[in-house]
């Protein structure tokens, strides 16, 4: 019987159609029943036949507009159940970014824009609101608060799971906007949720502040070493804080300084990333007794400091734990005698910018690299340098690349890079043949 439906009437008649279908695809009405599905099945065929009768007007465009809806009800996506919902979009969610003059951005908004159906489940699910990042670019203090009452309603949205939170406040002036503390006391809050914090903060001031707040907010606020935040996996600050913390969990942390003589208990920290390490006249070796189960490193520059780093007649440091190190910038300022009595045997992953390869005192720096690694015994499956001279004058520069890759024991012939990219085979067959390990080959 539903299959004899045929619309007739005029226009009103038909953006009422497109009306009722619209409204059923938003609040997600679907057939419940095989009758309702035939009834539907119906609906949708008198659309089809109506819409093959109009070329012309507005007509046809509201019936087209009327058959996706309909049609739409018959998805299978809409009979999924809400948990099942909420998996696939927390797949695809991803980071909020709050912005102070411009559209928040996130692949969340766009899914509450589908049906009130998948707007209930989006606001409902902590998890979807649990990665979040505040761009504060501009002196604008006024944009500011803004931001601060979107993200409270979205971290409140949060509930109890855990966080990952980003703050970036990069001030044109060099004055941060006068309400960014209020941001910082809303994130003080939830600082015992985060399991990520990343801070990109204009003075360590404000970082100072966030963690007096985060004390404040501790429930061992009375006690001078009452900072914990016991979920937090991931750190990315300016400084470590010289206010006392616990960071019971803390596997990743990354540092815009640090000088060798500062204070750190993390013996579990895995992975370290440093802009500017200050060796105070230290060797390496002090940086990995700190941290005994570090995995990998990466430092931009290394400073002397004040002191040079002095012979060093202390008993060998052997790190089993580390297996990769990145240093960017070296060059004849980089720190004489850094490797001294250091043996890494389980090294197999090595990225290192050279300055330059022709300078003398550049070169030095690098043999003191080479020694450790020789003496450590490690076989590395990956060694690239990221060479800084221009790629045609690589070509007479023959010994000077050679020199680079010589004496350095490496998995296969496929470990050498340069530049990030695989030897070629010229590099590889005509400046030089590769020192072998008893590893097996890379395929």
């Amino acid at each position: 019987m539903s299959a004899n439906i045929e619309w007739q009437g005029d226009q009103s008649t038909y953006q009422k159609i497109y009306e009722d279908a619209l409204a059923k695809s938003k609040s997600n009405i679907i057939p419940a029943s095989s009758f309702e599905r035939s009834q539907l099945s119906g609906l949708i065929q008198a659309t089809r036949t109506s819409l093959e009768k109009f070329t012309v007007g507005s007509t046809p465009v509201l019936l087209a507009k009327a058959l996706a809806c309909q049609e739409s009800l018959l998805s299978p996506i809409r009979m999924l159940p809400p948990e099942v919902l909420s998996q696939i979009f927390s797949l695809i969610s991803g980071l909020i970014v709050l912005h102070v003059r411009a559209k928040h951005t996130g692949a969340v908004f766009p899914l509450t824009w589908v049906c009130s159906y998948w707007r209930e489940i989006i606001f409902f699910d902590p998890s979807l609101w649990s990665s979040l990042k505040l761009d504060l670019e501009y002196d604008d203090d006024d944009s500011c608060s803004k931001v601060k009452n979107t993200a409270d309603e979205f971290l409140l949205r949060s509930g109890t799971t855990p966080l990952c939170v980003a703050i970036c406040s990069k001030s044109k002036s060099g004055r941060p906007p006068a309400r960014l503390h209020g941001i910082l006391d809303l994130l003080a809050k939830y600082a015992s949720q985060c399991r990520e914090l990343h801070l990109t903060l204009s003075t360590y001031k404000q970082v100072d502040h966030l963690l007096k707040q985060i004390h404040s907010h501790s429930p061992n606020a009375a006690s001078p070493t009452g900072i914990e935040l016991p979920i937090l996996r991931v750190l990315d600050i300016p400084r470590f804080p010289r206010t006392p913390i616990h960071l019971p969990r803390l596997q990743t942390l990354y540092l815009t300084s640090l000088h060798a003589d500062e204070a750190i208990d993390l013996k579990h920290l895995t992975a370290l990333s440093i802009h500017t390490y200050t060796t105070g006249g230290r060797s390496f070796g002090v940086l990995l007794e700190r941290f005994p189960l570090l995995e990998v490193i990466s430092v931009k520059y290394v400073k002397r400091g004040e002191t040079t780093i002095s012979p060093d007649d202390s008993a060998a440091i052997r790190h089993t734990h580390l297996v990769s190190i990145g240093l960017k910038h070296l060059d004849r300022s980089f720190p004489r005698r850094f490797w001294d009595s250091i043996y890494l045997p389980e090294l197999f992953e090595l990225d290192v910018e050279p300055l330059s390869i022709i300078c003398p005192s550049t070169k030095r720096r690098l043999d003191e690299l080479k020694s450790m690694l020789i003496r450590s015994g490690c076989v590395l499956k990956r060694l690239n340098f990221e060479v800084l001279e221009r790629a045609k004058n690589l070509v007479t520069m023959e010994s000077d690349v050679v020199s680079l890759y010589e004496g350095i024991t490496v998995a296969s012939e496929s470990s050498y890079f340069m530049n990030g990219l695989p030897f070629n085979a010229f590099f590889r067959y005509l400046y030089f043949t590769p020192v072998t390990g008893s590893t097996t080959p890379d395929e």
